[in-house]
């Protein structure tokens, strides 16, 4: 996990000494202050992860799910601007389709939208310039979720598989993958196999 702490710092330290350099015009000066924010917008981002992903587990970490619409996590993960800064510099579309009507499910709502930034984020990787479509829709006692992108599959994506529990560990897992894993087992998310070149999908229970 230090990895993913000291991984935004050496972009940060490169741009600050070109800024110094005083050599760069103003389009080069407004692309190195983008790419600084962001790297701290990933360091931040990574300490948080970092945090409760400790306090998981030292068994300090608090799971208080509470009963709110699935439809609102989309707003929140319109909120995350480290997402939508790299989803911007990908040139990649997020197309989100929430259901028109209420679907109540024991959630914690900034927590479950960890794992939908996760997600989304490992699609934007592959479909650069392209769209990543996120949706919900009721099924049998639980709602569906459904992300994926045109001719793109995360079946090969060793952190994704590690959050699904389909492989364990490995050391190039980000610590974010490893924070993923613990709230997905910790919300009873379940995940049917993901066929290659498919999206992915998972249920949580709603209430009736």
């Amino acid at each position: 996990m230090g990895h993913d702490l000291r991984g935004p710092v050496a972009p940060i330290r490169m741009a600050v000494q070109m800024l110094r350099m005083g050599s760069m015009d103003p389009a080069e000066q407004a692309d190195t202050l983008k790419l600084i924010d962001r790297q701290v917008d990933l360091l931040l981002a990574n300490i948080e992860d970092m945090s409760e992903l400790l306090r998981i587990n030292a068994g300090r970490y608090e799971f208080n799910p509470v009963s709110a619409d699935l439809g609102d996590c989309f707003e929140f993960l319109e909120g995350r601007s480290a997402l939508m800064r790299e989803l911007k510099h990908a040139g990649t579309t997020l197309l989100a389709a929430p259901w028109p009507s209420p679907l109540l499910a024991r959630h914690d709502p900034n927590r479950l939208v960890t794992v939908l930034e996760f997600f989304v984020s490992r699609f934007a990787r592959q479909a650069r310039g392209g769209t990543v479509r996120l949706s919900v829709k009721p099924g049998p006692g639980s709602a569906l979720w459904s992300i994926d992108a045109d001719a793109t599959s995360l079946a090969d994506d060793a952190e994704v598989q590690y959050v699904l529990g389909n492989s364990p560990v490995v050391d190039e897992c980000e610590g974010r993958a490893l924070l993923v894993r613990e709230l997905v087992v910790l919300h009873g998310l379940e995940f049917p196999p993901m066929a290659p070149g498919a999206g992915l999908s998972f249920s949580i229970p709603v209430e009736t």
